[in-house]
């Protein structure tokens, strides 16, 4: 049995292990655990029987599907939008009413020639842009010229001349 000195200013006394329990119950404020009895196990970790553990692959199965559905829902609304979109400009386009009076353009170039510099900005081969009824008139003006030139350096049977094939020659050393 152990006892234990408690030492209050000069006097000293000893405590029972009753008295100990005591005090020890009035300095936590709470009752201390006097069996193995009130000592509680822990919980023995829930296992799930096979029904529903396929309850629960089915409800993530429907929720997959329709997270995809709704996926494909979304691209096909924004697909039809993007379509819409570029139809309306199209038609004003046509009818001169777009909005800040833009036309579509295709940037169509012969192949030695990459892009067009107009303006300060540089317009890339194969793309599409909308632009003003001014700016549409020199770029068509500029892909026109672009497409003569290449005519005018092949001969006869569609071949580059002699000085194509020289400027060729010296632009892949």
């Amino acid at each position: 049995m152990a006892i234990d000195k408690e030492i209050s200013g000069s006097e000293e006394t000893v405590m029972t292990p009753e008295e100990q329990k005591k005090w020890a119950d009035k300095m936590v404020g709470k009752k201390t655990i006097e069996t193995k009895s009130d000592v509680k196990e822990p919980k023995k970790p829930f296992v799930l029987d096979d029904a529903a553990k396929k309850k629960i692959e089915i409800e993530v199965e429907i929720q997959l599907e329709a997270e995809a559905q709704a996926k494909a829902e979304a691209d096909y609304k924004a697909k039809l939008i993007q379509e819409a979109k570029r139809q309306l400009l199209f038609s004003q386009a046509e009818k001169g009413t777009a909005g800040e009076g833009k036309h579509p353009i295709f940037i169509d170039l012969p192949p030695a020639s990459q892009n067009i510099r107009l303006d300060g900005k540089q317009y890339d081969v194969n793309r599409t842009y909308h632009v003003t009824k001014e700016v549409h008139a020199s770029l068509t003006d500029v892909m026109g010229a672009g497409r003569r030139h290449e005519e005018s350096l092949m001969d006869k049977q569609g071949k580059l001349n002699a000085y194509r094939k020289r400027l060729n020659q010296h632009a892949t050393l």
